[in-house]
């Protein structure tokens, strides 16, 4: 099942529709009791949190580690962080409570396009941080972006390079998605960027950002060559044998082995539904609107604009309202 115990994010990416919203997080106390119940009731034995940034709010996350191991629910999970706010003791006390999987947001292993895109984290940090992961007995998913603001060929490279050098457990590579209500989503449209608004597109490996910098052929070539360097490592290929447990396992690494690798599929599996891809956007607004103005949950609404320009985002200084979190009883598993 998948699960949140804060919402917001310190952050300021700007392909993300959370960068810098208001933090806001749920009781340790009261995440624990719930997944009491989701186990009880319902058999859970796996979550996967949807935190933007899992670990920042770093003592209501030691206490939950604490209070999850203490009830000895032999539950698994897994969650994103990110690797500024990850610690040796956020580690130790996550793989304790039953984490066994981490995802971080690398992005890019170019320091120009990891300020382009304001998740300017020391790489070396992030090095550390999937070396501690891998320390304490925490797998590593690692994601990467290509098509970035500003990207060449040379800094593509570069992301490739840094991905070989952390060697993460997964490795994630995706083409930039200007998603709706996002910052480089008002700055692709205000300055002819866009390639496409149709909502099927926005899917993580569309080209989608016609940059002055770097073709399409470019992103698509380096993305296909990324998945096919990292998994085809002798070192990655025994990593991935030695997991094998059961049948369904090498079945598993054989669709993936097409699929990533040689960008093919082995029958229906895995296809987009087709009433997903169907319908335009266009068919979605089909109810008569009673107000004038329509509010949307964009970038703008939920803090102070940006001004963006074509070579490089400029912030503004904004304040983030601080909310006070909901108290512990808000949050209580109803009885069925």
């Amino acid at each position: 099942i998948n699960m949140l115990m804060t919402r917001g994010c310190p952050g300021k990416c700007i392909f993300c529709n959370s960068a810098q919203t208001a933090l806001r997080t749920r009781s340790a106390e009261s995440m624990v009791e719930e997944i009491k119940y989701l186990k009880a009731t319902y058999g859970v034995r796996e979550i996967q949190f949807y935190d933007d940034t899992f670990t920042v709010m770093r003592k209501n996350v030691l206490r939950f580690c604490e209070l999850l191991s203490a009830e000895k629910l032999d539950i698994t999970w897994a969650a994103f962080v990110r690797s500024d706010c990850f610690s040796e003791e956020m580690a130790r006390a996550m793989k304790k409570a039953g984490c066994h999987q981490i995802l971080i947001g690398v992005e890019s292993g170019s320091d120009v396009i990891l300020e382009n895109i304001r998740k300017p984290i020391d790489r070396e940090r992030t090095a550390a941080a999937i070396a501690l992961a891998r320390k304490v007995g925490i797998d590593s998913r690692a994601a990467f972006i290509f098509g970035n603001m500003g990207e060449t060929v040379e800094t593509m490279q570069e992301t490739i390079d840094f991905s070989m050098q952390l060697d993460p457990d997964i490795a994630l590579y995706n083409i930039c998605t200007p998603y709706p209500g996002t910052q480089i989503y008002q700055w692709a449209k205000q300055n002819g960027y866009l390639v496409s608004e149709e909502w099927s597109d926005f899917e993580l490996s569309t080209f989608m950002l016609k940059l002055p910098t770097v073709t399409e052929a470019d992103v698509h070539r380096f993305y296909a060559i990324a998945h096919k360097k990292f998994y085809m490592r002798p070192k990655q290929i025994w990593r991935r044998l030695t997991r094998v447990s059961r049948l369904s396992h090498i079945s598993d690494l054989i669709h993936a082995f097409f699929y990533i690798v040689l960008r093919r599929k082995l029958g229906t599996r895995g296809e987009v539904r087709r009433d997903w891809i169907g319908p335009k956007k266009e068919d979605f607004f089909d109810l008569s609107q009673v107000v004038d103005k329509i509010p949307r949950l964009t970038f703008e609404v939920r803090q102070n604009s940006v001004e963006l320009e074509p070579e490089r985002l400029v912030p503004q200084q904004r304040s983030v309202p601080q909310r006070r979190p909901m108290p512990a009883e808000a949050f209580a598993p109803s009885p069925v």
